[in-house]
């Protein structure tokens, strides 16, 4: 899976993901494409740990892979049962939403617009906080392909307030014990309302053995928020650079 990306600074493709089998001739495959290139490297942007030795045994001193991330992995079953003191922080913010009698409910093609005005909202401030927060492009996306899909692809949810969109999140499967958690917007001001959407959406996928909620950008903030989630575990991901 290639990626191509033009700009007024940039024109150059890479791979998104490793090919799906590994062997001595993807190192030719790989060579050869990048060699036609008119650029001195190509990437591979997300590589799992499990294919690192894999690549290094291939492409030796051709290939330099760096930790890109850790990502969040939960129990949904845990995070939704909110047991002991260890959620207690949570568990606060969550019944003071309760008591506003927020709406959570399955979304459709008729609420993207409603969705699209709160992530509008959301960027207005988180942007100018992180200049660097850029998921907006594909949440966008995402919300414009609500119909696309069947709804066991691509799930997403909306929260309402006294009858006003305040929120939305969107998963979707990696296999079938592993969610993807990629969404999750709120608007400012309402204490509690992010949790709350969290929790209620780690609710949906209680089917699934594992959810991955992506990573903390590094951002202190972020980090701390989802570590009172209580995470399972940690997957760590790379770039690999031929």
């Amino acid at each position: 899976m290639f990626q191509h990306i033009t700009g007024k600074n940039s024109n150059r493709i890479d791979l998104v993901i490793p090919p799906s089998i590994l062997t001595s001739e993807t190192n030719t495959y790989l060579s050869r494409i990048k060699d036609s290139l008119d650029q001195s490297e190509m990437r591979i942007l997300w590589v799992d740990s499990s294919d690192v030795l894999d690549l290094r045994n291939i492409f030796g001193d051709d290939m330099h892979i760096k930790k890109r991330e850790n990502e969040y992995l939960y129990d949904p079953n845990v995070v939704f049962g909110l047991e002991g003191g260890m959620f207690r922080d949570i568990r606060k913010k969550v019944n003071r939403v309760t008591q506003k009698k927020p709406i959570f409910f399955q979304m459709g093609k008729n609420d993207v617009p409603a969705a699209l005005e709160v992530l509008r909202k959301w960027r207005s401030v988180q942007g100018r906080k992180n200049k660097f927060l850029l998921d907006w492009g594909y949440t966008r996306a995402a919300l414009n392909s609500l119909g696309d899909f069947d709804t066991e692809d691509l799930m997403a949810w909306g929260l309402e307030i006294e009858k006003k969109m305040v929120g939305f999140s969107m998963a979707g499967p990696i296999n079938q014990n592993t969610a993807c958690f990629f969404v999750a917007k709120t608007v400012i001001g309402i204490d509690g309302l992010s949790e709350y959407l969290r929790w209620k959406t780690f609710g949906m996928l209680g089917n699934y053995k594992l959810v991955n909620d992506a990573s903390d950008l590094n951002i202190d903030g972020l980090r701390q928020y989802k570590r009172k989630f209580r995470p399972l575990t940690m997957n760590s991901v790379y770039t690999a650079i031929i």
